[in-house]
């Protein structure tokens, strides 16, 4: 049972007094829980207007989807697409993950829907309500406070607001704001229904990743940390741990290889026009990546440059196929090798203007984050919950740092920072007034040592925020340059 609200205590006056019994009065799972289900429905009404239709979709996924659900519609092979022009067929969305071309199709042909973007952005606004719901109940099983579950899911409606939600890339907010949180409650509380609701979660992240590549890669590492942890046997744990990797693998990948090997059943003998492409090619977009500021290589971000530089090495090279990708990872590893100190710059800069976004939540985490993981009674608790956050910014900030900064690309990091700003929030509230009284209480030296770590989280915080803006003007100048002879 977690702790009651420090709060209480402190009633005074009469409002003060009346509004910790409304607190109190909604102190109870099942409340917190209602609660949670009216604001997330009135705050899915309110979200839909916000991201209104149509939904905002890269053209080519536009395009790949509908042809993906005319097939399915006319009894055709799934994965595939009639090639315009003539009879024959290949297969759709490219060097795209396929699980969005799989699933969101189907089951627009299962429930006779004629638009698939428009189901996907129902499926989002959807998705995205369940931690809306959830919160309440979950801040308040986290942190200790009521106070801070109440606020919980108005505090993560502002940022979903604020979010550019489109296309596919909220599954990346979504995994870390739905999915960690349960995580991290398991982590507290190991029953034995706990193992499989973990797998639950983990066959979940894998359906994200098999839309968005990777986007549940957080909650498979955070899993099997919270495993390892276990009292058991080192064959139980490592046992444990290979469990956490088959859920994780369950769609993403055998799944999806099942619907590839159903498209050849389908297909009988038929051959697909051009490459049947599964996920991202990494070192295409990792060698364009490099041209994110200014270069002696002629290198942007931009498709062409990196097909212009395939092509002087080998014009024969297949668009995306193996020998493609080996030129492109000689020619990356050759520029960091022969230039390390464009390289640490390019990579600086990008992680400099990602993580400018994040200003607001990562003020409140430099002053509250000192206290909760220095000084506050449950700060082993608290270190522990950071851990598993920074895996999940770690990760989040990965497409970022990788191709570019590219706002889509920061969901993941941004719901991290989010959902840390907010579980911080709740575990000061859960100690107020004595955290005052604690903070007073400190030694001269603590004391200094404690505002030295605020001041200097707060400082770090307004260089991000100064230094960002002239280095992402300088990127886009260069981008917005006259694009390079690609024929050379």
């Amino acid at each position: 049972m977690s702790e009651q609200p420090s709060f209480a205590a402190a009633a005074g006056r009469r409002p003060r007094r009346a509004v910790v019994g409304l607190v109190q009065w909604f102190d109870r799972p099942l409340r917190l829980l209602l609660f949670g289900l009216v604001v997330a429905v009135i705050g899915t009404i309110e979200l839909s207007h916000v991201h209104a239709a149509p939904w905002t979709m890269q053209g080519f996924r536009i395009d790949e989807l509908r042809a993906a659900l005319d097939m399915i519609d006319q009894g055709g092979p799934i994965l595939t697409r009639t090639v315009a022009g003539s009879d024959s067929l290949a297969s759709v969305g490219g060097s795209d993950d396929q699980g969005l071309y799989l699933f969101v199709p189907w089951l627009a042909h299962l429930l006779g829907w004629q638009d698939p973007v428009n189901l996907l952005r129902w499926i989002a606004l959807i998705a995205l309500a369940v931690p809306v719901m959830l919160y309440p109940w979950l801040v308040r099983e986290l942190t200790g406070s009521t106070l801070g579950g109440l606020l919980a899911p108005f505090a993560l409606l502002v940022g979903l607001w604020r979010l550019p939600l489109h296309d596919i890339y909220w599954l990346s907010s979504w995994v870390v704001l739905t999915l960690l949180p349960i995580v991290l409650l398991l982590d507290r509380r190991w029953r034995r229904s706990s193992l499989p609701i973990l797998l639950g979660l983990l066959v979940l992240a894998s359906l994200a990743s098999s839309i968005r590549g990777l986007a549940g890669l957080p909650i498979l590492i955070c899993a099997a940390l919270v495993v390892i942890r276990r009292p058991w046997p080192r064959l139980s744990r490592l046992g444990a741990v290979a469990l956490c990797v088959v859920a994780y693998l369950s769609v993403s990948s055998f799944a999806m290889a099942a619907a590839r090997a159903e498209r050849e059943r389908q297909l009988d003998g038929r051959e697909l026009v051009g490459s049947a492409g599964n996920s991202h090619p990494f070192w295409h977009t990792a060698y364009i990546g490099l041209g994110y500021l200014p270069n002696k290589w002629d290198i942007y971000y931009l498709d062409e440059v990196a097909v212009r530089d395939v092509r002087r090495v080998d014009p024969q090279a297949e668009y995306l196929g193996a020998e493609y990708g080996h030129i492109l990872r000689d020619r990356y590893v050759d520029i960091v090798t022969s230039d390390p100190v464009y390289a640490v710059k390019v990579h600086a800069a990008k992680l400099l203007v990602a993580l400018k976004p994040g200003i607001a939540a990562l003020l409140v985490l430099a002053v509250l984050s000192p206290f909760l993981l220095l000084v506050d009674e449950r700060r082993a608790r608290w270190r522990r919950d950071a851990l598993f956050l920074v895996i999940a910014a770690v990760i989040g900030l990965g497409s970022a740092l990788v191709a570019t900064p590219f706002a889509p690309y920061l969901f993941g990091w941004l719901g991290t920072a989010l959902l840390a700003a907010i579980l911080a929030v709740a575990a000061t509230f859960a100690r107020w007034p004595a955290a005052v009284d604690c903070v007073r209480s400190l030694r001269a030296r603590r004391s200094r040592a404690l505002l030295g770590s605020v001041a200097a989280g707060v400082l770090v915080v307004v260089a991000i925020a100064v230094a960002a803006p002239p280095v992402e003007r300088t990127a886009l100048d260069w981008q917005n340059q006259p694009p390079p002879e690609l024929s050379r």
